[in-house]
């Protein structure tokens, strides 16, 4: 194993105690221990690197008892030391914190890889040759006829897996940083030089499947349409590969490997036409119950495939005109208003759905015990608890900036049967900066109204400079408020309607956001990061 990725296979050895490298590790966070050092076996003059942990401030380093002529400590985890006299046993570094053992260090001849015996005798690109012989966990690198394998796997002390690339046909070396070893004889066979038969069908728009057919196709190929780059490259053999056309242009096919380049003419980038888009401009009226006709309108309406309310699918929906939808609301909810189709959707906020109060109610004393609300997440998390509410109908969440002026935000239906009370739940995922406003109405079955208490929850508002504003030139840029986590950028027209979504990395300090199309109007921007959330008003001039 290559413990330390230096590339070097490292030999991993019991310490002094026979006890595994992690319970030493768990014994104390400063206590040194030694997992590897190579090479295993060294004379005078040898260098030794051992790996660990906790090896810095060592004092002294030992192989079999005998000092080290001399060692570095190259880190906490690294120590270089050159064989003294030296003696076979085990390897010992001294450090404040203790002493690591490791052994067994064998104090001799310096240990070589050598080859006895490989198969098959020939390959050509890609094949695996395998290697058999000894001292094989040294080896660093494997060569066939001077040219490096592509890769190799050392399998066990004794045997390596190699996997050949544009080789050629000599001896097999295989090298160790104490020396190396040669066998003659293996036979490298070139693979056909790359070329193109055909390639169907002839034109198509990006994402269209090319089938190429040829000869000496590889893993590696690359495929071009016209000079730009194949999205995807699947090769099925030797004879035949899959590409998939990306944003493309009409020309050449061409295909390009180690073995060669073969380009045949012509592929014909076609420009798809532009799928229907839904936009919603405005929904009336922006609440209702079961059985309410609500009239959508925008742009691309005649492609919608559902309607829904809250998440709720609508009972049924007319297409009247490519800009209107009439939709009879179902058992609803409150929340979004969107529009889908087979490509596109869209949606616009605050839709309130009202519930039946029409019942008779029966009889018993209402409570709302308690109502509350933290900022959590860049949130208003609310919560109420009641008693005795098989009366009530439903209750809406009114938001308000001060504490006079009130909207609902959303409504919640009693779940509470046979007089028992219930705990309800509401996040407000769109509160204001600075502090909010919230009450619980409370309607009961017979059309009464109640409101609880008003309570405050405030939210934190951070800085988040935008310039240029006004915006003239079809971008912006964002300083952003935190960089710590990942966030993300949503910009909603006058309407609310959220016509861009920009989800950012963490550590970006500053965005660009590119609004070109945009109607002259006025934009609001928020952001939040899941903890914090700020706000910016953008003016754009022109499209």
């Amino acid at each position: 194993a290559d413990l330390d990725g230096d590339g070097i296979p490292d030999i991993v050895t019991p310490n002094s105690n026979n006890q595994d490298f992690s319970v030493l590790l768990s014994q104390s966070p400063t206590t040194p221990a030694i997992s590897s050092f190579t090479p295993q076996t060294g004379s005078s003059g040898t260098q030794i690197k051992i790996t660990g942990i906790n090896l810095s401030g060592a004092t002294a380093v030992s192989f079999g008892g005998v000092p080290a002529t001399s060692f570095t400590v190259v880190s906490s985890t690294t120590i270089t030391a050159v064989v003294g006299s030296g003696a076979t046993g085990n390897v010992a570094v001294v450090t404040p914190n203790g002493t690591a053992t490791a052994g067994t260090f064998t104090y001799g001849a310096l240990q070589i890889p050598s080859i006895t015996s490989y198969t098959p005798a020939s390959g050509t690109y890609g094949d695996t040759i395998t290697l058999y012989g000894a001292n094989l966990s040294l080896v660093t690198a494997v060569s066939f006829g001077g040219e490096n394998a592509h890769n190799f796997t050392i399998v066990s002390d004794s045997v390596i897996t190699a996997v050949l690339d544009t080789g050629a046909t000599g001896d097999i070396i295989v090298d160790a940083a104490l020396g190396n070893d040669t066998v003659h004889g293996f036979t490298y066979t070139a693979p056909p030089i790359l070329g193109i038969t055909g390639f169907s069908p002839s034109s198509g728009p990006q994402g269209t499947v090319v089938i190429i057919t040829g000869t000496g196709f590889s893993t590696n190929t690359a495929v071009s349409f016209g000079g730009v780059p194949a999205v995807s490259i699947k090769v099925v053999s030797d004879s035949l590969i899959k590409a998939v056309v990306g944003s493309g242009a009409t020309g050449l096919v061409r295909v390009s490997s180690f073995n060669g380049a073969d380009s045949l003419a012509t592929f014909t980038f076609v420009t798809a036409a532009p799928a229907p888009s839904i936009l919603l401009t405005s929904c009336t009226p922006m609440s209702g119950g079961v059985g309410a006709s609500i009239t959508i309108t925008g742009s691309d309406l005649t492609s919608a495939t559902s309607v829904s309310f809250g998440g709720v699918p609508a009972a049924s929906f007319s297409i009247v005109s490519d800009n209107e939808i009439v939709a009879t609301l179902g058992a609803g909810g409150t929340g979004e208003v969107k529009v889908a189709g087979a490509s596109s959707a869209d949606s616009i906020p605050n839709f309130v759905f009202t519930y039946d109060s029409t019942k008779t109610a029966p009889q018993g004393a209402f409570q709302l015990v308690s109502f509350t609300g933290d900022p959590v997440a860049g949130r208003s998390a609310l919560q109420w608890q009641t008693v005795n509410d098989a009366g009530v109908a439903y209750y809406a969440v009114e938001r308000g900036v001060d504490g006079s002026n009130f909207a609902t935000i959303s409504t919640v239906k009693s779940v509470a049967a046979g007089g028992l009370g219930h705990t309800y739940s509401y996040t407000d995922s769109m509160p204001k900066p600075g502090v909010n406003f919230y009450r619980i109405k409370v309607q009961d079955t017979t059309a009464h109204y109640t409101y609880s208490d008003i309570i405050q929850v405030q939210m934190l508002s951070m800085t988040m400079p935008v310039y240029p504003n006004p915006v003239k030139y079809g971008f912006f840029l964002v300083d952003l408020p935190s960089v710590k986590r990942p966030s993300v950028f949503r910009l909603a027209n006058a309407w609310g309607m959220i016509v861009q979504t920009i989800q950012v990395p963490a550590g970006v300090a500053q965005q660009r956001i590119n609004v070109p199309g945009l109607l002259p109007g006025t934009y609001r921007l928020c952001w939040t990061d899941g903890v914090s959330i700020a706000y910016q008003t953008i003016l754009v001039l022109y499209k």
